[in-house]
């Protein structure tokens, strides 16, 4: 099987991601400074968050966000900020402007991976580049990826479970390497897909035991 040469698709693969992420929010929308598409329901609740954890001194545990919420001891979890982001970001607070918000950053990388990981395991079993690309476009307009833009932010990244997915192409030594990377990172985007991940993994050693007795 040939190897895809991923460097020759990145443009496409990022104008399409940049033309999807103009889709869902809006040309004005993308620009990092603009806060005005978070002012409402739980988008709100991401932004207020992400801005309490940044004005915040830095504490251990590294999320806890104590200002935030009415109880002391208050997390950055509890507010789906993507702590991933909020932590890369802070280290960068004071040359960030003080409206700056990620989350239409993430909303373009998250629909980049999307595409990236679904053409890299549709490629796996094809070998055809164009119908990886076609088969792709079902994971990014997929309802259950698109519905969550507007509503839990944090629960666009699909892609990690993607990546997991891909992570079985790996040799032993890389696969048990890269699984440890992305149950690491499931936890620093959302908990849900930290527990997908695990039922999955779970799945997959009782099937490989069934295997071996059969």
């Amino acid at each position: 099987m040939s190897k895809i040469n991923l460097v020759k698709y990145q443009s496409v693969i990022i104008s399409i991601s940049l033309i999807l992420t103009i889709y869902l929010l809006g040309i004005e929308y993308i620009k990092p400074t603009n806060t005005d598409w978070l002012i409402n329901g739980d988008l709100s609740t991401y932004q207020l968050g992400w801005k309490f954890f940044r004005f915040d001194e830095w504490r251990f545990p590294i999320l806890s966000n104590p200002n935030y919420g009415i109880y002391l001891g208050g997390n950055l979890i509890y507010s789906d900020s993507i702590p991933l982001f909020a932590i890369i970001f802070k280290l960068f607070k004071f040359f960030l402007p003080e409206n700056f918000q990620y989350f239409s950053i993430w909303i373009i990388l998250c629909i980049y991976l999307q595409i990236l990981f679904s053409l890299l395991i549709l490629y796996k079993f094809s070998d055809d580049v164009l119908f990886s690309f076609i088969g792709s476009f079902f994971f990014i307009f997929a309802t259950i990826f698109i519905h969550r833009s507007a509503l839990h932010l944090s629960l666009f990244g699909q892609w990690i479970i993607l990546f997991y997915f891909y992570s079985e192409f790996f040799n032993e030594s890389k696969k048990f390497f890269w699984k440890k990377i992305i149950f690491l990172l499931s936890i620093t985007i959302h908990f849900y897909f930290t527990i997908m991940i695990t039922i999955i993994f779970v799945i997959e050693k009782f099937v490989k035991i069934i295997e071996k007795q059969n």
